[in-house]
């Protein structure tokens, strides 16, 4: 784990009772599953740089999965001959996958990808957290 820290301010009342809000890199990587121990953190803000091409009639398409929902990061689609490329660059709040109370839960996330063409590059950070108090 890198540098982290405290974003409250010292003695400010949390809104997520019994953990603090950190930020830094609480992990890091490419297409992978990340997993982090859920009794001690809950991931908040997952920061990606994905960027990728197609080839002639491909369509491609780079996902985040987290609590059994897939959503389409960046999706690429050539029907012309020659080559398409693009990129994203974006941050993913887990909350908008599942309530506060339902991350408690979840210890696990995924990037993957699917189609043809030169494929996707891809990095991933989880850039803000909860952590256990005590932790």
């Amino acid at each position: 784990m890198g540098f982290c820290r405290n974003i409250l301010p010292v003695g400010s009342k949390s809104p997520f009772p019994g953990y603090e809000l950190k930020t830094g890199a609480l992990f890091n990587g490419g297409f992978q599953t990340f997993t982090w121990d859920k009794s001690k953190y809950i991931p908040l803000i997952i920061h990606i740089n994905c960027s990728g091409g197609g080839n002639y009639y491909t369509a491609r398409r780079a996902y985040f999965n987290l609590n059994n929902i897939s959503k389409t990061i960046l999706y690429l689609e050539d029907i012309d001959p020659g080559s398409c490329k693009g990129s994203t660059e974006s941050d993913i709040c887990t909350l908008t996958f599942a309530n506060f109370e339902k991350m408690k839960d979840i210890n696990t996330c995924s990037f993957s990808q699917s189609g043809g063409g030169s494929g996707f590059s891809l990095t991933a950070t989880c850039t803000m957290w909860l952590e256990k108090v005590g932790a």
